[in-house]
Formats: C-alpha cells, structure tokens, sequence
C-alpha cells in the first residue's frame, strides 16, 4: 500500500489491527526483557521510568516511519 496515494480513513481495518497487534507484543516482549534483568527491580520510579522509554520510542518512531512520506504527517495528526 502507497502511503502517498491513500489517507488514513481509507487504510483497511486489518493493517490498523496488525499494527496495534505488534506494538502490544513488542511492548511484550520488552517489558519481559527489562523486568527479568538482575539490575532493575520491579519499583514504581523503575516502572515510570519504564514507560517514558515506551512512549518516547514509539513517539520517536512513529514520526520516523511516517514523516518522509507525503502524507505521513496527515497520519500523525
């Protein structure tokens, strides 16, 4: 699919789902990752910290994913 040609709106339900679906796994898979280190211990300043990374990351990424294409900031907003 052309991100260039197509507007959120018109992007199919199954490409939203697939793409909600990894970010679940990848969050997942990270916080077994973090949580499982010798190092860290389970902590609320530990888990903040945790989840400002998240965040920060998939703001990061998103921006990085889209922002090139013509389009991508009209699927940012």
């Amino acid at each position: 699919m052309n991100l260039e040609k197509v507007y959120p709106s018109n992007i199919p339900p199954e490409m939203w789902f697939y793409c909600i679906a990894s970010v679940f796994i990848i969050v997942a898979i990270a916080t077994i990752c973090f949580f499982n280190s010798p190092k860290i211990t389970p902590s609320i300043k530990n888990d903040f910290i945790f989840g400002l990374l998240i965040v920060t990351f998939g703001f990061i990424g998103g921006i990085a994913a889209l922002a090139p294409h013509k389009n991508g900031l009209d699927i940012l907003y």
